[in-house]
């Protein structure tokens, strides 16, 4: 019965998902997850060190444009019908429409909030980070997608349990059709703090590891997860990737350029439906 198909359906695109693979695409420069191939209606991809700086507050203005063209041409997204966000780290979520769009060269931004959402096709979520976790959703079966930005703070006000609310509340997907990749960020072995906040909240301790030198390893990784699969996530439908941006050269950390006095910049999380 339709019933019985539109399970099956659903089950078919998450095993899909499940055994994606990261290609990468040495001749661009530039790193890929496909989750349902390159037949799919969904647009994926993460600029990297090679790729340049994405940030023009970290940039030289004709540097960053060029950077973004040539990045956003190579994965066939068109530069205009973008969407991006000022970064508060907060949880606040914003939907968008084609109205809402702009071009993905200039100074500009649709809000300050730390996720955004669509059903609409043709429109391409752009984020800038440096550690903070990307986290893409998508609802194969709702044709929905979002992007979220989530460093400790946004994860302590649980923003990505709110976007898989959201997208149940305004768009009808059910959790366990929604399937998540958490992208690369920084993993507990470097979120490492000698004067820890995260200590002095109850909800974060399972989440911290005191280490023998008296400091703290903080997963944001894992409390994210756990978010995830509190609001009904399956395990088998999140995919974290295995990169740490504190420790690969191939990504920027805002923790490294902190402590470590390496060069302050961003790189590019790409997310859209295209029509």
């Amino acid at each position: 019965n339709s019933s019985t198909c539109s399970v099956v359906k659903t089950r078919l695109l998450i095993c899909l998902f499940v055994s994606s693979y990261i290609l990468a695409d040495t001749k661009r420069g530039h790193l890929r997850v496909h989750f349902l191939g390159y037949r799919s209606n969904l647009t994926h991809g993460f600029s990297t060190a090679k790729d340049g700086n994405m940030s023009y507050m970290w940039g030289d203005e004709g540097e960053v444009t060029q950077n973004r063209k040539k990045f956003l041409e190579s994965l066939y997204v068109p530069t205009d019908n973008c969407a991006m966000l000022s970064l508060v780290h907060g949880a606040d979520i914003v939907y968008v429409s084609k109205k809402d769009t702009h071009s993905s060269l200039e100074r500009k931004t649709i809000a300050n909030a730390d996720a955004m959402m669509t059903a609409e096709k043709g429109i391409y979520f752009l984020m800038l980070t440096a550690d903070c976790l990307p986290i893409l959703f998508y609802d194969p079966m709702q044709s929905v997608i979002s992007l979220a930005h989530c460093g400790w703070k946004s994860t302590d006000q649980h923003l990505a349990s709110k976007v898989v609310r959201e997208m149940g509340k305004v768009y009808g997907c059910d959790p366990a059709n929604i399937i998540v990749g958490i992208g690369p960020g920084i993993h507990k072995e470097s979120y490492i703090f000698e004067n820890c906040v995260q200590k002095t909240m109850p909800s974060w301790k399972p989440f911290l590891t005191d280490l023998p030198n008296g400091k703290t390893a903080v997963d944001i990784v894992e409390y994210n997860k756990q978010q995830l699969q509190d609001e009904g996530i399956a395990e088998g439908n999140i995919e974290i990737m295995d990169i740490n941006t504190a420790k690969s050269p191939d990504f920027f950390s805002h923790y490294c350029a902190t402590w470590e006095g390496q060069v302050e910049a961003r790189f590019l999380t790409v997310l859209g439906m295209r029509e």
